[in-house]
């Protein structure tokens, strides 16, 4: 895989690795999710692995979007579902 590089546009040269935005939302921890489902955290863990909900990895970490996890869990945001 390539790394993406940034590019000045007035120059074209290379600045340095490129930065990638983070989400609007806050991202949590497997905890905080475990917590809104009444789950142990390793089975939002496991979840993650077998790509049941969606996660960000940083580094070895693993890190959730709340409203993204509550969607592909077919719950509403809300939790009036």
């Amino acid at each position: 895989m390539r790394k993406l590089r940034c590019v000045d546009i007035k120059t074209h040269k290379h600045e340095g690795p490129a930065v990638v935005k983070a989400p609007q939302e806050k991202l949590v921890r497997s905890r905080e999710i475990a917590n809104i489902l009444d789950v142990h955290k390793r089975t939002v863990e496991l979840w993650a692995a077998k790509e049941i909900i969606p996660c960000h990895r940083i580094g070895a970490t693993l890190r959730f979007d709340k409203s993204k996890v509550l969607t592909a869990l077919g719950i509403g945001v809300g939790g009036d579902q």
